[in-house]
């Protein structure tokens, strides 16, 4: 598929704003368990996303229509797992995965996000982009929350009793701050048997590291070259359990896997409609 002209920020943000309706989304506490060593205070609670109602993405079906994407197949399965797709075209897809979670944190109050790249090279690329473009997005984003980004870089040396401990408070710190915070690691960190995330740990009263982190309902997003590349990225990703899951692509998705509701180019006036207001970050 060619490639369209570069995603604007604004209209992108503005789907997503559109597709996250307004008075559905809150913090919410749960605790966190084990933590025997780690714990400072009797009771550790973590804070995560929470989703009022079932017309919280109400709106992903006309968003679609608006795209001008035909998939192949039927959008039932991306639907109900609540999987979304925003096709950047020529532009940077990590500019506007930043714009959009800085966006959904200021106007729609989702403070929890994770971050899947592939390999060490691409997260410690990406991290320098989102770090760059959060911090000149929020420049320009009067009121706009600045979120804390960690880099979990603990799978290389998780075998450790200091990188476990380590990956641990990282883990941890995302959870249980109430402010907004963002999460890079590597999508193969999810899903290999040896790795801190799937391992129990005695730090947790034998409970495994990723059992703080899908009680956040994180909002999982993937930034990637290809909508080719989608499918096995939402594998790992299905792991968090997550609120949602947004796939930043050059090209938009006609796979099915993912409901697109952006392109560059689609109708904005008609997502205007819906919040015009909100379509000025």
């Amino acid at each position: 598929m060619k490639r369209p002209r570069s995603a604007d920020p604004a209209e992108s943000t503005g789907a997503l704003l559109t597709l996250f309706q307004p008075g559905n989304y809150m913090g919410e506490p749960y605790a966190i368990p084990g933590e025997n060593q780690l714990r400072m205070t009797d009771a550790v609670w973590g804070m995560g996303n929470a989703c009022r109602g079932e017309e919280a993405f109400s709106q992903a079906l006309p968003l679609y229509g608006m795209t001008g994407v035909s998939a192949r197949g039927t959008l039932d399965d991306a639907l109900a797992a609540r999987r979304y797709s925003i096709a950047c075209g020529k532009g940077d897809p990590a500019f506007i995965a930043a714009r959009g979670m800085l966006g959904l944190m200021l106007h729609r109050h989702v403070h929890k996000f994770i971050v899947l790249v592939r390999g060490t090279a691409e997260r410690e690329s990406t991290a320098l982009s989102l770090s760059a473009y959060l911090e000149q997005s929020a420049r320009v984003m009067p009121g706009v929350p600045v979120p804390t980004l960690t880099v979990y870089a603990n799978g290389e040396s998780d075998m450790t009793a200091e990188g476990t401990k380590l990956g641990l408070l990282q883990l941890r710190r995302f959870a249980c701050d109430t402010s907004p915070q963002i999460l890079l690691m590597n999508r193969e960190y999810c899903n290999r048997p040896e790795n801190l995330l799937l391992r129990p740990d005695v730090l947790l009263d034998g409970h495994t590291p990723l059992s703080i982190l899908t009680p956040a309902n994180p909002v999982v997003v993937t930034i990637s070259g290809s909508a080719a590349e989608v499918r096995t990225l939402l594998d790992r990703s299905s792991v968090f359990s997550p609120l949602c899951t947004l796939s930043f692509t050059e090209s938009a998705d006609t796979t099915g896997c993912t409901v697109p509701v952006y392109t560059p180019g689609m109708h904005q006036e008609t997502v205007m409609d819906f919040e015009m207001e909100q379509i000025t970050l």
